[in-house]
């Protein structure tokens, strides 16, 4: 458990927040297990999105790198490598599939304040991330 942390960032404050929440308890965990950071847990941040055409304006664009890049960055200034990916698709699919296939044993995601009768009609990313995960699941408001 806690051994390999993926991060689902999507630009919101929320997914900013996990991402902080990951980079403390990767150092937390490393720092008991007494491994340097470099050996030590390490979160990698997951973006998704969904159209075709989204995708490839938004790949090419700064939009995306922005939020993939404070990632990165945010993780340097603490002293923890991250690593990034960017997905095509639906963004709970893209988390289940890549964690699994990866072998990440915890995701943390921010959650969104839709709503609860948006939720309720259309469900929301980290709703369905938690009622599908093979793994653990951690939610941050």
């Amino acid at each position: 458990m806690f051994s390999k942390l993926l991060v689902a960032i999507d630009g919101s404050d929320n997914s900013f927040r996990a991402l902080k929440h990951a980079i403390f308890l990767s150092k937390k965990i490393t720092a008991s297990n007494h491994c340097p950071p470099c050996h030590g847990i390490s979160p990698s941040c997951l973006c998704s999105v969904t159209e075709d055409i989204k995708y490839n304006y938004l790949k090419i664009s700064w939009g995306i790198w922005k939020y993939l890049n404070k990632s990165r960055d945010t993780g340097k200034k603490s002293g923890v490598k991250i690593e990034t990916e960017l997905k095509k698709g639906d963004a709970a699919s893209n988390i289940l599939a890549y964690s699994k296939k990866e072998g990440y044993d915890t995701i943390i995601m921010g959650r969104r304040g839709t709503g609860k009768l948006k939720q309720l009609v259309l469900g929301s990313t980290s709703t369905k991330v938690l009622n599908h995960s093979d793994c653990t699941v951690v939610i941050v408001k």
